[in-house]
């Protein structure tokens, strides 16, 4: 969809009928980059680098997060302020959010908020005054870029076109012409009063659909160039943003939350090749210092015969084991080649130990990596940039520095569904999400439920008031075990459970990976129930 200054006018006009006077609660972005105030009026949404920037007004609130930089410095300047009005810059795709307080002095104060609209070119820019506060984006006059948008800077807006007849949008333009060609004087008259109002609120909105019912253009003007689509008229302009713009965030949140979790799919499948390359590797040598205890045997022998062998003898066979020649060193005596196989037993135990250890933490990293591999399949939006650190840790890259945005994914909380008024089961979302639910959020007598011998989510049973888990609540928890594992297609999933105290983690291992006792097993399906609200647990044909 194209906009242009008529639509980002009216959209202005809308805009401050809906905010003026609301008090601004919180400000900060969104997991998807857009950017938020939070009204008591609703969400303003902010998106000035999709790929048609706009802003939109929602009824639900969303998590906001002001992490360091644009985030932060918005949020500081502007929540607890009042949005006094919106207003559009005539003949430009821009929008100014001016907010201000009064103090109980009566003196004002306040910080304007301009969203530059463009595409390609959107930018966020927060001004004190004609002063440059913060931006989005910052950058400095030099080459193709005529203007300077940087913290301290006087602000200057785009530039606007040079001649009247650049003020009529495309899709306009277009609609005048092939109205002038069929005789007609619809849109022209529509253009001229568009033209001749500072601040055109009314009026119907026309919005083309295919045949699929989405939006593909919507204008204040009828677009005669689209009539093969479907028309209506509608009274305003917010509903409709609020809707395309809905549609392409899951577009765009899709394909690239899609991208993310096929490029960390591929880095994990290497790093499962080289662990088990280096494992197949590490299992050769190991074989071939297996005879460490015959090393140590024939020095024992050695001892025991020593006086029956030969001085520079190049072997020697024992007469308590016939069958067995020992191979010496002609330029040691008996005693002398005792002691090299002792030294040669103790070298090959010790390199038997390391290798045992080794293949001990390559098995743990496999495991880790297999888990891994089903968690990213499964893995929400939300979820990925925490698997992302996972992946990191995989492929030993250690921590990544924690900032805000970070500390909020490790926060990902679980999902709860209550089964009873007493009675809750909490689902971990991703690996980290499954040691916090399990060792951090769940009590010690809480029920916790896991798919045996497979990567799975740790599933937990709460109930309240002391009183046992009846056998219906405990097949819907395993069911739930069963659903979020990789074992989540097959007809009957063995699951285990045990009281949460049971539970401990392993040393050194990866987030997620546990030993557990005193468990016990039900035989349960995967909950076809809930398989039907995750698109992502959809049985496999």
């Amino acid at each position: 969809m194209r906009t242009d200054w008529l639509i980002v006018r009216r959209l202005g006009a809308e805009l401050d009928a809906a905010l003026r006077g609301a008090r601004i609660r919180a400000a900060g972005a969104l997991f998807d980059g857009r950017f938020g105030l939070e009204t008591d009026r609703g969400l303003v949404l902010i998106d000035v680098f999709g790929d048609t920037p706009l802003i939109t007004l929602e009824e639900r609130p969303a998590p906001l997060s002001q992490g360091p930089g644009w985030p932060r410095a918005a949020s500081d300047a502007l929540e607890g302020l009042r949005i006094a009005r919106v207003r559009a810059r005539p003949g430009d795709r821009l929008l100014a959010f001016d907010c201000s307080a009064r103090s109980r002095f009566g003196v004002a104060s306040g910080y304007r908020l301009v969203a530059e609209l463009v595409p390609r070119y959107g930018n966020l820019v927060l001004l004190k005054g004609e002063t440059v506060v913060s931006a989005a984006k910052s950058f400095e006059a030099g080459g193709k870029t005529v203007r300077t948008v940087k913290a301290g800077e006087a602000y200057g807006p785009p530039p606007l076109p040079e001649n009247a007849e650049e003020r009529v949008p495309r899709l306009v333009a277009e609609s005048l012409a092939l109205d002038r060609v069929g005789g007609g004087r619809g849109v022209a008259t529509k253009l001229e009063t568009l033209l001749g109002s500072d601040a055109e609120a009314g009026g119907p909105v026309y919005v083309y659909r295919d045949e699929a019912g989405r939006i593909v253009q919507l204008h204040v003007v009828r677009l005669l160039q689209l009539s093969e689509l479907d028309e209506s008229e509608v009274p305003a302009l917010l509903p409709l943003l609020s809707e395309f713009a809905a549609g392409a965030v899951e577009r765009r949140s899709t394909g690239s939350t899609e991208a993310k979790r096929t490029a960390l799919a591929a880095r994990i499948e290497r790093r499962r090749a080289a662990l088990s390359r280096e494992r197949a590797a590490l299992e050769r040598e190991r074989d071939e210092t297996a005879t460490s205890d015959a090393l140590r045997r024939a020095g024992e022998l050695l001892y025991t015969h020593m006086n029956e062998v030969p001085p520079g003898a190049a072997s020697f066979v024992p007469s308590g084991d016939p069958k067995l020649t020992i191979e010496l060193d002609p330029r040691l005596d008996a005693k002398g080649n005792a002691t090299a196989f002792f030294r040669r037993y103790k070298k090959a135990t010790a390199r038997h130990t390391h290798f045992e250890r080794r293949l001990a933490t390559l098995g743990a990293a496999e495991r880790f990596a297999e888990d891994l591999a089903w968690e990213v399949l499964r893995a929400e939006p939300e979820a990925i940039g925490e698997l992302a650190e996972s992946v990191d840790r995989l492929e030993g890259r250690g921590r990544a520095k924690r900032t805000p945005a970070r500390r909020a994914q490790r926060r990902l909380a679980p999902r709860e569904i209550s089964i009873a008024p007493d009675a809750r089961i909490f689902v971990g979302r991703s690996p980290q999400g499954n040691a916090d639910l399990t060792f951090r959020a769940a009590r010690p007598n809480d029920l916790w439920f896991h798919a045996r011998g497979v990567p799975g989510a740790h599933v937990i049973l709460r109930i309240d008031g002391g009183r046992k888990a009846e056998v219906t609540e405990l097949e819907r928890a395993a069911a739930l075990a069963a659903l979020n594992s990789k074992a989540h297609d097959a007809e009957k999933v063995e699951v285990d459970f045990t009281e949460r105290k049971h539970v401990r983690k392993q040393r050194g291992a990866a987030p997620g990976l546990v030993w557990y006792t005193g468990a016990r097993t039900l035989l349960v399906a995967p909950s076809d129930a809930d398989r039907a609200d995750d698109p992502r647990l959809k049985r496999t044909p």
